[in-house]
């Protein structure tokens, strides 16, 4: 059994779909807490901001083509390519 909790008037959860990074999250707005829409719309810029950032344009590349290798189930591929972009990124 499960408790589907206290129903609020409003979400203040955040959420970030970026198809260039590949970057996909959620943030739980902690509702009924002050500030809660805030934080979490907070938390999804700052990650998205700070992986434009740190991964350059050959790192994404990388990145890309490592998920797209391991499409087809093989990590090893997955692997090799997350420790090359390591590498690169130094």
């Amino acid at each position: 059994m499960t408790d589907v909790g206290r129903k609020r008037d409003h979400n203040e959860d955040s959420y970030l779909c970026s198809d260039e990074l590949q970057l996909y999250a959620v943030a739980d707005g902690m509702g009924g807490h002050l500030g809660g829409e805030r934080a979490s719309r907070m938390a999804v810029e700052i990650l998205e901001r700070e992986m434009a950032t740190r991964l350059s344009p050959g790192a994404r590349d990388m990145l890309s083509d490592a998920l797209d290798a391991n499409a087809g189930g093989d990590e090893s591929i997955l692997v090799r390519h997350f420790a090359a972009l390591a590498a690169a990124e130094g």
